[in-house]
């Protein structure tokens, strides 16, 4: 099946490259309501970070889902509760360094191969994903649906020149910031 369309809307890329290597199953009735990849002034890239804000509910689903996949997750550091009945749950992805960077700087087709795998069977069959993992595989479809007015081949060498078939990541959308009405930082220190 070929791609129709090609991703116009910005999409976190700590949610799609980051997010599945929390394990949490796609699809649930529970999801964050974003994902970030850094803190303005608690947590810079450099740290390797997945900060997941989730709306805490006080419901026995949410209880267990907490426990299990967040407070147990392999890669749970800390979390911190914050105004308008919400959590930040702080990750640490510092194992993944390599690929963590590769992310950072647009390098997506570059990541480690059991990293790919993982957001893969995370997002089984999303061929914009894939596209992303794998962009050779795509140039012909991209170059397809971007050269309406375009010669084909033009269009395919100038993709396979940039390479990579998903934005960069967009570090003022992907930084939590202070005007998401945080706790104040004395009580973030104090954990």
């Amino acid at each position: 099946m070929k791609l129709k369309t090609i991703r116009e809307n910005y999409v976190q890329k700590s949610r799609m490259f980051l997010y599945p290597h929390l394990g949490i199953k796609r699809g649930g009735s529970i999801t964050p309501v974003e994902t970030y990849m850094s803190w303005k002034d608690l947590y810079a890239l450099k740290d390797h970070k997945l900060i997941a804000v989730y709306h805490l509910r006080d419901d026995q689903e949410f209880k267990i889902f907490e426990e299990k996949m967040l407070l147990n997750n392999r890669l749970f550091e800390t979390f911190q509760d914050l105004e308008d009945e919400k959590r930040a749950y702080i990750f640490d992805y510092s194992r993944f360094d390599k690929d963590f960077r590769k992310i950072i700087n647009g390098k997506y087709s570059l990541l480690s191969d059991s990293y790919k795998s993982t957001v893969l069977n995370y997002y089984q069959g999303h061929r914009h994903v894939e596209s992303y993992l794998y962009p050779n595989r795509y140039y012909n479809e991209y170059a397809s649906l971007l050269s309406e007015k375009r010669d084909f081949s033009k269009m395919k060498e100038l993709l396979m020149n940039v390479k990579e078939l998903c934005p960069l990541p967009d570090l003022s959308k992907e930084t939590f910031g202070i005007s998401e009405k945080v706790a104040t930082f004395e009580n973030i220190n104090k954990m």
